[in-house]
């Protein structure tokens, strides 16, 4: 009977999951560093318009966003006019950046910790394939290539049976780490899809936009949107190799720039609520077809580690 609890499978296993989790966490550390670089780059420019055009304009920095828009419609004054739209351009970007600044900064312990949770993979993975020799020795099998993805996959030489299920168990550890991030992936994209719905509800209403309140509170979701799509992104960072997510560098993260383009210089709040709905609905679409690409693809997993199950069990001998 074939020893089905070799103690190294399930190490294998964890190892290779491991594996794929560090490289994962990698690629969305550096992801949001260049976040963090690139709104802590927008904050500063924002924060410094705004210094210069208050110290130009004090004496307008009481009004309000819609009080603004009235005195702005009723005046021939364009050094005026332009000076108010860079202000208030530049308070919306600095509570933009600030938002995915405060954002990324929170990420990124989570991933730093994670990383230094799961430790030098490379130091692993020397020490348990000195263990698996070891064992082998013991076991009086012969000597191996290493399973676990660092030796060469094209070696055509007949496997002991336990090098053969060690090599099904760092299969199976990468298929539960890939099936993880596909149930990440999945949280993420449903939120960012909520996201998008309140914002569909939102843009697609036809309520003046007459107070402040009411545009606060348009860019308010919209930001959130931005957040909760930024996110799904990153989730896809990995999956992206088989075609599942934004297509080349586009980003999806630009639901309040569609809103916030060009308004302050014309200063028509709905024309540009009208834009921001037909960009929801885009982005809504295109979130439905990567979530049911996603949905497929963990579907796939499940069915391989299934079968992987089914092999692992009828693989008894007497």
């Amino acid at each position: 009977m074939l020893d089905t609890d070799d103690p190294f499978e399930r190490e294998i296993a964890d190892l290779a999951a491991a594996s794929r989790e560090h490289a994962h966490l990698i690629v969305q550390r550096e992801q949001l560093r260049v976040e963090i670089e690139r709104a802590t780059e927008e904050v500063a420019v924002a924060q410094r318009e705004l210094r210069e055009e208050n110290q130009e304009v004090q004496q307008l920095a009481s009004f309000s966003i819609t009080g603004v828009a009235a005195r702005i419609r009723g005046t021939h004054d364009s050094d005026l006019r332009q000076q108010l739209a860079a202000r208030q351009a530049a308070r919306l970007t600095l509570a933009a950046a600030e938002d995915r600044l405060s954002h990324a900064m929170t990420e990124l312990p989570r991933i730093e910790d994670r990383l230094v949770a799961i430790g030098d993979i490379h130091r692993r993975r020397a020490e348990l394939e000195e263990r698996r020799q070891r064992w082998q020795a013991v076991a009086g099998e012969p000597a191996q290539p290493p399973t676990d993805g660092a030796g060469d996959s094209s070696v055509a030489h007949q496997l002991s049976p336990s090098t053969d299920r060690h090599a099904a168990a760092h299969t199976r550890g990468q298929l539960e780490e890939e099936r993880r991030e596909v149930d990440e992936a999945l949280a993420a994209g449903h939120l960012a899809a909520a996201r998008l719905a309140h914002a569909a509800i939102v843009t697609g209403g036809r309520a003046p936009l007459d107070s402040d309140e009411a545009v606060d509170a348009m860019m308010a979701t919209l930001r959130h949107c931005d957040l909760a799509l930024g996110t799904f992104q990153r989730e896809l960072a990995d999956l992206r190799r088989d075609g599942i997510g934004p297509r080349g560098d586009q980003r999806w993260d630009d639901v309040l720039a569609a809103f916030s383009s060009g308004l302050f210089d014309d200063l028509d709040f709905e024309g540009h609520r009208d834009v921001t709905a037909r960009r929801v609905e885009e982005l809504r679409g295109e979130i439905d077809l990567v979530l049911h690409a996603v949905r497929v693809h963990g579907r796939g997993i499940a069915e391989k580690l299934g079968a992987g199950r089914e092999s692992s069990g009828r693989r008894v001998v007497s």
